[in-house]
């Protein structure tokens, strides 16, 4: 059967109609219910998987344009939710409230081809409440390797700040230890301040106090990083018990826009923890 003359049958049509259904009633739900996308999409993708023509790749890359456009939905999205369908053939579990987790960061375990990696970013992004960003950082930093034991694992990753917060670009000024710098921030309207900042969710050795030289090696790495990326955004949260700001150092060699180094750049505080200079701290 050619495209057109499928797009022409009864069983199509049909079929659309009850696509469209299902994504309107998603669209009246959302606001009550947290799984309701999530089901939608399943319900289009299982759907859709039902027709012989759309299981086959060339099938599907001929007809993804034509129903796309009949159900209003973007042709990556639509694609994303035949993979959420193939991938998840029983929702039951996406399903469960205290599971759920949100289309985008379903997006994101999507690119993952290995099932047992897919299945452990699922399940820590659960435990440890990642949003998309910081499931997307984990990823992008390999903290699952199928060839390691799961207790060898990379688990140490700082968890989202759940408080209010500030965005600035800052300039760095002078690095005062290997947890703590101080930084020129910009408020706008040409008006700059100087604050001491302290890294959130790591902590450093004193320096002078650690036999060790771990102190001095995560001072002098703050160094060399800002040595040639003297520019970085900072997001600022509340004070510590010294008065300093707890704050979140992104920078990147190349970008110069402000969302563009927040979401391609280089999380200061977490390659420090990376790098085994800094241990966890959750304040």
């Amino acid at each position: 059967m050619s495209k057109e003359d499928f797009f022409q049958t009864h069983q199509y049509s049909r079929m659309r109609d009850e696509l469209i259904e299902i994504l309107e009633k998603e669209k009246q739900q959302q606001l009550e219910s947290p799984v309701a996308k999530l089901k939608a999409y399943w319900q289009v993708g299982h759907r859709l998987l039902k027709i012989k023509e759309l299981r086959e790749d060339e099938g599907l890359r001929v007809y993804l344009k034509k129903i796309s456009q009949d159900l209003d939905i973007h042709r990556n999205t639509l694609s994303h939710i035949l993979q959420f369908a193939q991938t998840w053939k029983k929702g039951d579990f996406i399903f469960k409230r205290e599971h759920t987790l949100t289309w985008s960061h379903h997006v994101e375990l999507l690119r993952l081809k290995d099932p047992a990696a897919r299945h452990h970013y699922l399940q820590q992004s659960i435990a440890r409440n990642w949003n998309r960003d910081t499931l997307r950082y984990a990823i992008k930093r390999g903290y699952f390797s199928p060839d390691l034991p799961t207790k060898q694992q990379k688990k140490a990753l700082i968890p989202e700040s759940m408080g209010r917060f500030y965005i600035y670009f800052a300039t760095l000024l002078r690095v005062l230890d290997g947890d703590t710098v101080l930084v020129q921030i910009e408020l706008g309207f040409h008006t700059t301040v100087s604050v001491v900042l302290r890294l959130r969710g790591i902590n450093t050795p004193e320096l002078g106090e650690d036999p060790s030289g771990r102190a001095e090696q995560a001072k002098s790495r703050l160094e060399e990083i800002f040595a040639q990326n003297s520019n970085m955004v900072v997001i600022t949260y509340k004070t510590d018990v010294y008065g300093r700001y707890l704050a979140d150092l992104y920078f990147h060699p190349t970008l110069t826009e402000k969302e563009a180094i927040l979401e391609n750049g280089i999380f200061v505080n977490q390659l420090l923890l990376d790098e085994g200079l800094a241990e966890l701290l959750v304040m």
